[in-house]
């Protein structure tokens, strides 16, 4: 019996240090905020604590970083000041640990390979982040037990910075329903306040509904009910701060009625009458690219996405940003775009990490990842000045049409950045940034000019390339021509 338990032991021993080696903990202190992101650490990915200690209760998004819990503005049977159970989930964790007050039939996890409402040995092989290694997960409906209440759990952000009033903001989060919800919601919501909010307590028990009248309501809703439990869904929302405002937090959840909330046909009898959501990868951003306010033919283009996906090649990194352009598009044929970097730099938690031996192409090299517009409406790359090489700086790529193109979503400006490989020292935590300046030019000879500062993580050549599975890296040219188009297509997909 004690060599079973041993052996037991050193399994699970085992099995940690693998999850540990794929997801190890991100301390605090190596954040490095986004540029133009406003939510701290929207994919949940830094905990300043050992992986083994997550399997403590699955009620532990305190033990993050940057994501916190309502404030109580009641009294707790326990006497907290912060209320609500809202869970974290993390790949570091490595096995089911039973849910807090529940029975033992129930488990709760932070492994991603299970899921908080599956039974004892029932796996659940589509519960993996979206992005990394971490996410949440929060009830936000219930109609039995606790439901003669609105019992409600919330996941809250300070900001980076307060919203600046008058500005319009992109506000995305990615959603699923857990396996064993028996409803879906038709819409969720994201709330912004001044100060972190304050939660009552309904019948001394359950947290209950936050009052939104310090505040303002976003709702992110797809027009459907949210009923997927298998893949994620993106909700997006623009916002802008009315004036006098002075929000710093945002606070996501449900923050209407059980009488108010539209909720789907039962899916059968799971493990409670609930709605239990995933979430991850919350952002909150400006557009990043502001057009010329003295221009006169306004391009709505900007990116999407905060931190571009990025991915190792044979020399060094590789990133593919995509600046959308979004409706109505140019009012005035564009004849050119220019793309020019303007800055770059390394970034390192310690200045030991960066090497001094870097190729030239290396130091914020941009390529063409395709044309842009569609059809025969289309701006087509240029040939770049010098061939492709380690030992040449290319800074500058351009699109032509000399008839004028009218562009409008879904059309985008592909940009590739070649960077240099990561340290592969974990607490380095290696990134780039690189700043460019898109010029484009119309048929009336009018010039504008938009700017756009990205960082980006580097990586290693001991990491697999998802475009050559089991194969060599590509090399500096491949990624320059056919590779590169295939790793902005994998890009793409993972958003």
């Amino acid at each position: 019996m004690k060599i079973k338990l041993l052996l037991v032991v050193i399994i699970l021993l085992v099995h940690t240090q693998v999850f540990c080696q794929n997801c190890p903990p991100h301390d605090c202190s190596d954040y490095i905020q986004p540029e133009c992101e406003l939510v701290r650490d929207g994919g949940m990915e830094y905990f300043p604590i050992q992986c083994l200690n997550l399997e403590i209760g699955g009620d532990n998004l305190y033990r993050t970083c940057f994501w916190k819990l309502p404030l109580s503005s009641g009294t707790t049977n326990d006497g907290s000041t912060e209320v609500g159970s809202s869970d974290y989930f993390n790949a570091c964790a490595p096995y089911p640990i039973t849910a807090p007050n529940s029975s033992s039939t129930v488990y709760k996890s932070a492994n991603p390979r299970r899921n908080w409402t599956t039974l004892v040995n029932s796996d659940c092989n589509t519960c993996l982040a979206h992005g990394g290694c971490g996410y949440s997960g929060i009830s936000v409906f219930s109609s039995g037990g606790s439901g003669t209440f609105n019992s409600r759990e919330y996941i809250c952000n300070q900001l980076s910075q307060p919203l600046e009033p008058g500005e319009t903001y992109q506000v995305s989060m990615w959603v699923k329903l857990a396996p064993r919800s028996e409803y879906g919601v038709k819409d969720l919501h994201v709330f912004f306040s001044p100060n972190q909010p304050l939660q009552p307590i309904e019948g001394g028990i359950f947290p209950g509904l936050i009052p939104t009248t310090n505040g303002s309501v976003v709702v992110m809703s797809t027009g459907q009910h949210l009923v997927d439990k298998t893949q994620w869904t993106k909700l997006t929302a623009t916002f802008t701060a009315p004036a006098g405002s002075n929000y710093s937090w945002i606070t996501i959840g449900n923050f209407n009625s059980n009488f108010s909330t539209s909720v789907s046909a039962s899916m059968g009898w799971q493990l409670g009458l609930i709605s239990y959501y995933y979430i991850d990868d919350v952002s909150v951003s400006c557009p990043i690219v502001k057009p010329d306010p003295c221009c006169q033919n306004t391009l709505p283009v900007w990116t999407d996405v905060p931190v571009p996906q990025s991915f190792p090649f044979s020399d060094g990194t590789v990133s593919v940003e995509d600046f959308n352009i979004h409706a109505p598009g140019n009012s005035i044929p564009i004849t050119e775009i220019k793309v020019t970097v303007e800055d770059f730099a390394l970034i390192s938690s310690y200045e030991n990490c960066i090497s001094c031996n870097i190729s030239p192409a290396l130091l914020g090299s941009v390529f063409s990842s395709g044309n842009i517009g569609t059809g025969t409406n289309i701006l087509t790359t240029q040939p770049y000045p010098a061939p492709v090489s380690l030992q040449t700086n290319n800074n500058e790529i351009i699109w032509k049409n000399d008839n004028g193109a009218m562009l409008n979503a879904p059309d985008r400006i592909s940009v590739m950045y070649i960077l240099p490989q990561g340290s592969g020292i974990p607490c380095c935590a290696d990134s780039a940034k690189i700043c460019i300046r898109i010029t484009y030019r119309d048929t009336n000879c009018g010039i504008c000019e938009v700017h756009n500062c990205t960082t980006v993580p580097l990586r290693t050549n001991r990491e697999s390339s998802p475009t050559q599975k089991n194969q060599p890296l590509p090399t500096l040219k491949e990624v320059a021509t056919d590779a590169g188009k295939r790793i902005r297509d994998v890009d793409r997909n993972k958003k």
